[in-house]
């Protein structure tokens, strides 16, 4: 159900769901970007990070302990330019090593010190930069931010 209706609330557009007790409405709700249940490839830091930007952005398995790397990569892949972590600017897209050896996390960045993220088993939300700070790998700009 959970998947439903955050798929119908994304589209924007009502969902009919023909179930075993017959047929359903679903009409789309405003899709909140903070309070969301954490679910590896459904609701996660990616998926937050893309509905946070607006943006058209590829979808990927993301498989419990199989993600370290895939984040910078399509992120260039989409044309985010790297840019040094010290010229982070509001807008831009924080990745992180949270836990293990690469790239495993995404983070938007609110400016004013703020990120907005998702770690698994939290809800999602708006969090200090300061204690991530030493996570940062690396930090993507849109293209036509430059």
């Amino acid at each position: 159900v959970r998947h439903h209706r955050a798929g119908c609330d994304r589209t924007e557009l009502p969902w009919f769901i023909l179930g075993q007790d017959g047929l359903h409405r679903l009409d789309p709700a405003s899709y909140a970007l903070t309070d969301r249940e954490f679910e590896l490839g459904w609701a996660d830091c990616w998926t937050l990070v893309r509905d946070w930007a607006g943006a058209s952005w590829p979808e990927f398995p993301r498989v419990w302990g199989q993600v370290e790397g895939l984040f910078d990569a399509h992120m260039r892949e989409m044309g985010w330019v790297e840019v040094p972590i010290v010229d982070a600017a509001a807008g831009d897209v924080l990745l992180m090593r949270i836990r293990g050896s690469a790239t495993n996390h995404a983070a938007a960045y609110l400016g004013e010190g703020r990120i907005m993220h998702h770690q698994v088993g939290m809800l999602s939300g708006v969090d200090q930069l300061g204690p991530f700070l030493d996570k940062i790998t690396h930090v993507f700009r849109r293209p036509d931010a430059r």
